[in-house]
């Protein structure tokens, strides 16, 4: 057997297909592939969130509109994953009335509200900053959701961890401690992926080095062998060294 290794190659340009003509702004996609077949996705659509999900086969897209309740709510980014029995839990963040919410929503593949919105935390932002929430469901059916958490205090960079056995009550925050890092750098677009071993690894951006208003960024991976109780000293997976190239946003 012969293992073979290159450096990355340039982008492959494409254009892509639109979902839905629309002037609003549509940003921060997540998305997964459903046990029926369904492709399941939410994204920020302007101060609230859009659901899409196509039938079994693939062939159809359909649009389902997610307003977040809080009178005046900003919505920023949301992300999905599937429960054990098949409907979609959505845990998202956004702002009112100088505080971050995070919150969370369960609903059918098909966009049906099956448990109603709820809120986990709020923060005021003038202390603390969260951002790039990503969950997922665990090998044995519990439920792993991470974020970057900015305490604007004292310009500290976290990975906030929360647990929960059935996706409606959820642990109080603790973290994940990545070793290697320096937590006065930016740690950014989380993702999460549990192999076939069980073991758990965590991808991210983090910000290297700041020059002027060039910022140089890499990418990075840590894992956890028990269920994200403890965590490896980071791994650098890109090794961009000049301001011209970076990585971001990676997804497991």
């Amino acid at each position: 057997m012969e293992i073979i290794s290159s450096q990355a190659v340039p982008d492959i340009p494409f254009d892509g297909q639109e979902l839905q003509p629309t002037s609003t702004n549509e940003q921060r996609p997540n998305s997964i592939t459903h046990s029926s077949g369904r492709i399941c996705t939410i994204y920020t659509f302007g101060n609230a969130f859009k659901y899409v999900y196509t039938d079994t086969s693939r062939q159809e897209f359909f649009f389902v509109d997610i307003t977040p309740p809080p009178v005046g709510f900003v919505g920023v980014e949301a992300t999905l994953c599937e429960l054990v029995d098949g409907n979609i839990g959505v845990v998202y963040y956004g702002t009112v009335s100088g505080y971050q919410k995070l919150r969370r929503l369960v609903i059918s593949p098909t966009g049906t509200v099956v448990t109603a919105d709820a809120q986990l935390d709020s923060w005021g932002t003038t202390h603390h900053l969260i951002s790039s929430p990503f969950v997922t469901r665990l090998a044995d059916n519990s439920y792993l959701l991470v974020y970057s958490h900015e305490n604007v205090d004292t310009l500290t960079y976290t990975v906030g961890k929360r647990t929960s056995a059935d996706f409606l009550t959820w642990s109080a925050e603790g973290t994940c401690g990545v070793g290697g890092l320096d937590s006065a750098k930016r740690i950014a677009n989380l993702s999460l992926l549990q192999i076939s071993t069980g073991q758990i690894w965590i991808w991210f951006d983090y910000l290297d080095a700041v020059s002027g208003n060039n910022e140089l960024i890499n990418l990075y991976f840590s894992t956890s062998d028990d269920n994200g109780t403890a965590w490896a000293a980071a791994t650098k997976f890109t090794n961009y060294t000049t301001y011209d190239t970076v990585g971001r946003h990676p997804f497991a």
